[in-house]
């Protein structure tokens, strides 16, 4: 009795210690799943997906940053491998959001490795609107940042490569693509390799935001940026610096001129050094000044200008004076050309010692200095002493210089000359007084009026009489114009309103014109009568007699005569405004987008266009026919594109369909049920657990077919699926592959389907637990320790029915 009942107590301890190794196996079951990151010293896994300023979203493979700081040597993916402040060995992208102020900075000196601030095995995109400062270490190899590809669109971010063997603030194994944010990338000098900015082994492209990058060091090998196939630039603002060149590519924005810069510099002041001439004293040498560029940098041709006053003088100073120096550059391929560039400090002065000479003008004279430039001058006063004449001027007694005014009333040697009388035709002399000093002649004999001749005129016909022409008219005789003279009493003819003495006449008969009989008269057809336009009858008109008379069969008819001819006028017709033309010349207001048009009525008649007779046309509408893409779309939707009307001003904005960005496919895991077996005819239901979220499930795969719903039921918690044994008895005997589909990814693994045991009895499997109800296909540490409570529990209850047996005996 005894040893049974120690035989039940050992029973007993065995199921004890099951139930406690229990727990153990489910911890194992469950470890924790390494996503390849490390952020700082902190491997991400499942268990652990956020820490100090940093968190993690496994499904979108994107890495916040918000407050983030980190230094020290960073995280190597093996023991001898490349480290970095943030890790990562996925074969995924990786994505990047900046929130605040982040500080990263690998100081390691591994003198065999790439000691990197950021080093991805994969791709790299960076968004956000906090900044991020990302060191790489010393050593063999400095990079801010490495990877596959970088995109960025958005923050700001300082990439530093410390000095090393080589350095690179970026590099990337493929492309570096910038499409916002402000990107500074610097690497120090690199000490025996290389020196980049920015390094690719593809396409670097800025299609917006700015882009400094600057390389220090060695004068080969050292770019702001190199990218083996091109450098493009679709937008944004790009700037570069390298010690051997800004660029180096195959292929360059326009503009490069392959110098160490890019954009070109400008010059000032500051990159020259001025120097005046050494000896300012004037001596008739020329005075040069020399500039001359800080540090022996090639700005390209320097020439060198004068100015004095303001105004440029050719050649070198040489004359007294105050000098301001401009200079000319001619630029070269890394600094623009400029003109006329100077600055206040860059004078000099030439003095001299005073040497005088007399100098006048008309009231003064004075002593001035004759050195070239100087305009000093001392003892100016006016001219004195000496006598003037009626052809000299007075001498001054200090400069012996002629001053002052002729004395045009002081002369001599006057001469009287007689009056000679005058004749129609032959003129006569005047009295006068004359002087023999100055020649003048005068009217008195004190000299005081002057005569500008003696001579007096012929009288031509002095007295003479004009008789007007007179008309001949149609009934009466006239004359033409003539004169009579009273002095010699002859007649002359009129030759445009003036005496003509070429031929005289000794009476007027010559002169006279015989009646015109309506000689000059002129027929005016009829006219027909316009909008704008009188019209008129036929009619005469004689230009001798100024009447007018009536047509008559094609001949005048003289027996009625009329002063004026509106007996033979018609009125105009007036304008028909009725008739609508469209057309600039038509238009008083133009049609818009908006608003009707107004265009005023052309007459039906001639075409002429009314001043304020008007019709409307209606408002044209907007034309909306160039839409721009606005580069906005999200994953969660598409983005849009505006298009201004070809008009006006107006815009209108519309979704472009097919932007919605799409994000790099998650891969989930078959977390229960994983490769699993199902027996036909032997096990019941089939089911998987997938680690998706149930609310983003979409279908099922068998095959690389998609599964009708009515196969499988589909539930919460990730997401469960579990498989109709009509369906699963279907499947053909061998190897499958299962994929469940999410709207982001898909989870797939493979299912064995046996045929049942040929040696089996025939007997039911009523006694087995259905499928769906058994341990998941791939728990197997759970499925061990079920068996081993199953085998203790037998053992127990065989024991304790034992015991009974022993105590009824």
């Amino acid at each position: 009795m005894k040893k049974m009942k120690k035989k039940a107590w050992a029973c007993l301890m065995a199921l004890a210690m099951v139930l406690t190794m229990l727990p153990g196996m489910a911890v194992k079951a469950e470890a924790a799943t390494s996503y390849g990151l490390w952020v700082g010293d902190t491997e991400v896994t499942s268990a652990c997906t956020r820490g100090e300023g940093w968190r993690y979203e496994a499904v979108t493979n994107t890495l916040t940053l918000n407050g983030f700081t980190y230094t020290g040597v960073g995280t190597k993916a093996s023991t001898e491998g490349n480290s970095g402040g943030i890790r990562a060995t996925m074969k995924q992208t990786l994505n990047i959001v900046l929130v605040n102020d982040n500080n990263i900075e690998n100081t390691s000196d591994n003198q065999k490795n790439w000691n990197c601030g950021i080093l991805c095995e994969y791709d790299l995109v960076i968004s956000g609107d906090g900044s991020l400062t990302v060191k790489g270490g010393t050593g063999h190899t400095s990079h801010g940042i490495s990877g596959g590809s970088l995109t960025i669109y958005g923050g700001t971010i300082t990439a530093v490569g410390k000095a090393a063997k080589g350095s690179s603030g970026i590099f990337m194994r493929n492309d570096v693509t910038v499409n916002g944010g402000n990107v500074t990338a610097t690497a120090d000098t690199s000490s025996t390799s290389t020196s980049r900015g920015i390094e690719c082994n593809k396409t670097f492209t800025i299609t917006g935001g700015k882009v400094t990058a600057i390389a220090k060091g060695l004068p080969t090998n050292s770019y702001g940026i190199q990218a083996t196939s091109a450098i493009i630039q679709k937008g944004g603002n790009l700037e570069a610096e390298g010690a051997t060149r800004a660029f180096s590519s195959k292929k360059y924005p326009d503009g490069y001129e392959k110098g160490k810069v890019y954009p070109k510099k400008d010059l000032t002041t500051e990159m020259f050094i001025f120097t005046a001439p050494s000896d300012l004293k004037y001596d008739g040498n020329p005075k040069n000044a020399v500039v001359n560029s800080k540090d022996d940098i090639s700005y390209g041709e320097i020439t060198i200008q004068y100015y004095k006053n303001g105004a440029k003088i050719e050649g070198i100073p040489i004359n007294t004076g105050t000098y301001t120096v401009k200079i000319d550059v001619a630029g070269n391929k890394d600094y623009n050309a400029i003109s006329d560039l100077t600055d206040e400090s860059w004078t000099f002065t030439i003095t001299h010692e005073h040497k005088y000479q007399y100098m006048h003008d008309d009231i003064e004279h004075w002593q001035q200095c004759t050195v070239p430039g100087c305009v000093y001058s001392i003892n100016r006063e006016k001219h004195s002493g000496g006598t003037a004449s009626c052809t000299k001027k007075a001498i001054c007694t200090t400069c012996k210089i002629e001053y002052g005014e002729i004395d045009s009333q002081k002369h001599v040697n006057v001469e009287y000359h007689k009056l000679k009388p005058a004749t129609c035709a032959v003129p006569g002399v005047a009295e006068y007084w004359s002087c023999s000093e100055c020649h003048k002649m005068f009217s008195d004999a004190a000299c005081t009026a002057e005569l500008n001749t003696t001579e007096v005129p012929a009288l031509k016909h002095a007295h003479k009489t004009f008789t007007e022409a007179k008309k001949a008219t149609c009934t009466e005789k006239g004359n033409r114009a003539y004169w009579y003279c009273e002095d010699c009493e002859l007649y002359f003819a009129d030759k445009d309103g003036v005496i003509d003495t070429e031929k005289s006449y000794d009476n007027a008969v010559g002169f006279d014109i015989a009646p015109l009989n309506h000689s000059n008269v002129k027929k005016q057809e009829a006219t027909t009568a316009t909008c704008n336009d009188k019209g008129n009858d036929a009619y005469w008109y004689c230009e001798d007699c100024g009447l007018y008379f009536t047509d008559k069969d094609g001949v005048i008819d003289t027996e009625k005569s009329y002063n004026d001819n509106s007996s033979f006028i018609r009125n105009s017709l007036g304008h028909d405004f009725t008739k609508q033309i469209k057309d600039e010349a038509h238009m008083k207001v133009a049609a818009t987008c908006t608003s009707e048009g107004e265009y005023y009525y052309s007459c039906s008649r001639c075409g002429a266009i009314s001043a304020d007779a008007t019709f409307k046309v209606e408002k044209l509408g907007h034309s909306f026919t160039n839409y721009v893409y606005n580069n906005d779309a999200t994953y969660e939707k598409d983005g849009t594109e505006t298009a201004k009307c070809d008009r006006c001003d107006a815009t209108d904005t519309r979704r472009k369909e097919g932007t919605k960005l799409v994000a790099a496919p998650v891969t989930y895991k078959i977390i229960e049920g994983a490769d699993g077996t199902y027996t036909i005819n032997a096990d019941g239901t089939y089911t998987i657990r997938a680690n998706g979220e149930f609310s983003k499930f979409v279908s099922v795969e068998m095959d690389g077919k998609v599964l009708n719903s009515k196969n499988y039921t589909a539930k919460s918690g990730s997401t469960i699926i579990t498989f109709s044994k009509e369906y699963m008895s279907s499947l053909s005997a061998g190897k499958h592959t299962v994929k469940v589909n999410f709207t982001d990814g898909s989870a797939e693994t493979t299912l064995t389907v046996a045929q049942k045991d040929t040696k089996d009895t025939g007997k039911t499997d009523a006694g087995k637990k259905p499928a769906s109800k058994s341990p998941k296909t791939g728990d197997n540490s759970n499925l061990i320790a079920w068996f081993i409570l199953l085998a203790a529990s037998v053992c127990i209850v065989g024991s304790l029915r034992v015991i009974r047996r022993q105590r009824r005996r």
